[in-house]
């Protein structure tokens, strides 16, 4: 099964309105549920494999949450120099971030995005 989760969103001349509307889909298990939203022409999607981390762990999780946001910046596109602009990247960005790390549903990447230790985690240190 392969493992991975999509972000889109829709880019009229203004992005604030259409980041209502982003989708997001997890591929692989959820594929049904991502054919029954297709998208329309005009949206951007990018696809974010994770098959090879392993999101039980802190260091899995934190790639795969840094490949997400890599993603969010390239769907969102430039921030942009006015304030609405910027203030339109930023919305975009962050509902793409959050609506993708949400579709994961993973307890330790949920962890990591909101910068708290995962529950119930064992951690070890080796000494010499």
């Amino acid at each position: 099964m392969e493992r991975c989760t999509s972000m889109s969103f829709r880019s009229p001349a203004r992005r604030a309105a259409a980041v209502s509307l982003a989708y997001l889909a997890v591929l692989g298990a959820m594929s049904a549920l991502a054919a029954a939203a297709e998208p329309s022409a005009d949206v951007h999607k990018i696809t974010v494999h994770y098959r090879d981390l392993n999101l039980a762990t802190i260091a899995g999780a934190t790639a795969l949450e840094h490949r997400i946001e890599a993603a969010a910046r390239m769907v969102c596109g430039e921030e942009g120099r006015t304030l609405e602009e910027r203030h339109d990247f930023r919305h975009c960005y962050h509902d793409a971030v959050n609506n993708a790390v949400r579709s994961v549903n993973s307890p330790v990447l949920n962890a990591v995005h909101n910068g708290e230790k995962p529950k119930g985690l064992v951690t070890a240190q080796l000494t010499p």
